[in-house]
């Protein structure tokens, strides 16, 4: 058989759980074919010698929700064998987020993340209210696979404006929050990101605003995912 892609030589880690073992990897029509000792031709052949051939990686903490707006193949996770990548960790992500909240969600960023506040402004060029619109803005410019978290932090901006920097939500506040993070998982995002953490907080010392919720409010947010049966929890504390 004449394969696309031959890959020669090269120490195979296949992801099953085995010991990795010398041999060669061909691809055809974007699948890989045969992996094994491989004697076909090839449009292409790499000499894979001394390195590593495995499927990529998938890094499952990031927080490459704004750099992925200037930077859509994830410098330098792409360098290292990183394929998926998982942003929207420990509260902080940008969507949902209304137009008049824009400069407040950045500075969540702005310590937590240590970006400057002058580098968030001129990369994030706001194209979304929702948090499908910010994956629709994602969708089609991306070097790396990537499958987003919706932070606590917008969330709460979101529904609560700025008192969801000074106080627990109400029960319709909870409410509305849940409705938000529903159709944003329904839409894709993977699930929610919260976080407790006491070092998190605004350049000023102001605690981000996740750190405002009770422990009820981080239940319901959860409830919300079991109700659609969709969904996964990350949760710093």
């Amino acid at each position: 058989m004449t394969y696309d892609l031959l890959i020669k030589g090269g120490r195979i880690v296949d992801g099953s759980g085995m010991p990795s073992y010398l041999g060669d990897v061909a691809v055809k029509d974007g699948r890989i074919a045969e992996t094994g000792r491989i004697n076909g031709s090839a449009q292409r052949v790499v000499n894979a010698e001394g390195l590593a051939v495995s499927p990529g990686f998938i890094d499952f903490h990031t927080h490459l929700h704004a750099q992925l707006l200037w930077d859509p193949i994830a410098t330098s996770s792409c360098f290292h064998g990183v394929t998926t990548v998982i942003p929207g960790n420990c509260a902080l992500a940008l969507a949902p987020c209304k137009e008049q909240d824009h400069d407040t969600i950045l500075k969540s960023f702005e310590r937590v993340e240590a970006i400057s506040l002058p580098a968030l402004r001129a990369g994030v060029q706001w194209a979304w209210t929702t948090f499908p619109e910010y994956l629709n803005r994602l969708r089609g410019n991306l070097g790396v696979n990537v499958a987003a978290l919706m932070g606590h932090c917008a969330l709460r901006q979101f529904v609560m404006g700025d008192a969801s920097l000074e106080r627990a939500a109400t029960a319709a506040e909870i409410h509305q929050m849940k409705e938000v993070l529903k159709a944003g998982v329904r839409a894709g995002a993977i699930g929610f990101s919260t976080n407790q953490n006491p070092v998190h907080m605004y350049a000023d010392g102001t605690p981000i605003q996740s750190r405002f919720a009770t422990d009820q409010e981080i239940i319901e947010l959860a409830c919300a995912l079991g109700e659609i049966n969709q969904g996964a929890v990350q949760i710093s504390r």
